[in-house]
């Protein structure tokens, strides 16, 4: 009998549970590390569409001036929603909302800009922008952030709305 028990070969039940406990600290410390990560990112891709965004909207105002659309008089106001200046919201998917305000002061243009994915938001008031700018989606509170689909969509009410 005694030949028998020193003969035995494997790990005991506590062995393998100890190895179980630590595998799993280790999945839960990576998985969080991983997750801001991952976050970080996504913010930081938005931030990129947004000023894609932006720029698209520069574009379509630089040609509605040099059309005679709008921009005519030495100051002017137009909003411009996604629809209009992109398909960026079509192969995005739904999800994707935005507007532009464009001002004409004095000959000089100034960009205002509202974007909103379901997941992030993000709004661009003095042209400074970082990846901290975007914020997490509130669908209810109170300040700038919180979803506002006049905002979102319409500039916030204010100009010259251009939905095509």
């Amino acid at each position: 009998m005694k030949r028998l028990l020193e003969k035995r070969e494997g790990f005991t039940l506590i062995e393998l549970l100890a190895v179980i406990v630590i595998l799993a600290v280790i999945m839960l410390v990576a998985s969080t590390s991983v997750s801001g990560v991952m976050k970080n990112a996504k913010q930081g891709t938005f931030r990129n569409e947004f000023l894609s965004f932006l720029e698209s909207a520069q574009l379509r105002a630089n040609l509605d001036q040099m059309n005679g659309d709008h921009f005519k008089a030495n100051s002017d106001t137009v909003c411009y929603n996604m629809e209009a200046v992109t398909q960026f919201s079509k192969s995005k998917g739904a999800g994707y909302t935005g507007s532009v305000l464009v001002k004409k002061e004095d000959g000089v243009f100034t960009f205002t800009g509202w974007m909103n994915n379901g997941e992030f938001t993000i709004i661009n008031k003095n042209g400074n922008l970082k990846t901290t700018d975007v914020k997490d989606y509130k669908a209810t509170g109170t300040g700038d952030d919180v979803w506002n689909a006049t905002n979102f969509v319409k500039c916030g009410g204010t100009g010259t709305y251009v939905a095509s």
